[in-house]
């Protein structure tokens, strides 16, 4: 038995190796390569330009883009990146530029283009700012607002830490009962001097009377969300950035940086 069904496995294979030397000898190839993919190798070389551009990859996908971060604040690169993980996000001082900007606009979208503005005139490479904040609508009418990063520093007399920022808010929320509060992040993605993509975003919570968790920075601590029963602080990496202002402004500037070409 095992004898007679070897020889049926040597017969099937001489068959095969019959059949293959007939569709050699038809076709004329040495190694004939499925229809389809001959195919596609031929369009591909006859008409590159439909498969790659400039700033595009194979099929039109956006190939790795190396994107400067105005910024110096290492916890903010490291959100952005997670979210924009298929480009490379980099510091200016990465590439030997000591970069600091002024924020003299009143609006979040006025200070984010105008670190772009400044760090492309630098750099000449695609650039990438932000400027967020919290706005607390019930403290004099949205404070901290745009100054969020330098809050009560000039009260006090020197530049807070982010903990300190935070006793000083609490403080001056102490005798306010609408503690309702939200997040503003204002992205601009600049490729070139006449290519300029904005996008802001809101993350909304209210303020708790002391700070609870250890992650996250900024305000994170004595942010609260009351569909998640955390503070911002409390949240993982994954949660933070489906939720957060940050994250959902990344999200967009996702789906953007992979729509251009």
């Amino acid at each position: 038995m095992p004898e007679e069904y070897l020889r049926k496995l040597r017969y099937k294979k001489e068959e095969r190796r019959r059949e293959a030397g007939d569709r050699r000898q038809k076709t004329g190839d040495p190694n004939p390569l499925p229809f389809p993919v001959s195919s596609l190798l031929f369009s591909i070389y006859c008409f590159p330009f439909l498969f790659f551009s400039t700033r595009s990859g194979f099929f039109g996908i956006v190939e790795s883009m190396e994107i400067v971060l105005a910024s110096g604040n290492k916890h903010k690169k490291q959100e952005l990146a997670q979210i924009i993980s298929s480009h490379t996000l980099i510091l200016p001082e990465d590439i030997g530029i000591s970069f600091s900007h002024e924020e003299t606009a009143d609006t979040f979208l006025g200070n984010s283009v105008g670190k772009a503005q400044a760090l492309y005139a630098e750099c000449k490479k695609p650039v990438l700012a932000d400027d967020s904040g919290l706005v607390i609508p019930a403290l004099n009418g949205g404070e901290p607002g745009v100054y969020s990063a330098r809050y009560g520093s000039s009260a006090l007399g020197h530049i807070l830490s982010a903990t300190e920022r935070n006793i000083y808010l609490l403080k001056k929320m102490a005798l306010i009962r609408d503690r309702s509060a939200f997040f503003v992040c204002c992205m601009t993605l600049m490729l070139d001097e006449y290519r300029v993509f904005t996008i802001q975003e809101t993350f909304h919570g209210e303020i708790i009377t002391s700070m609870e968790g250890s992650g996250g920075f900024g305000y994170d601590p004595i942010f609260y969300i009351p569909e998640l029963g955390k503070t911002a602080a409390q949240l993982s990496a994954s949660e933070k950035n489906k939720v957060s202002h940050r994250g959902k402004a990344g999200i967009r500037l996702a789906a953007l940086l992979q729509d251009l070409s």
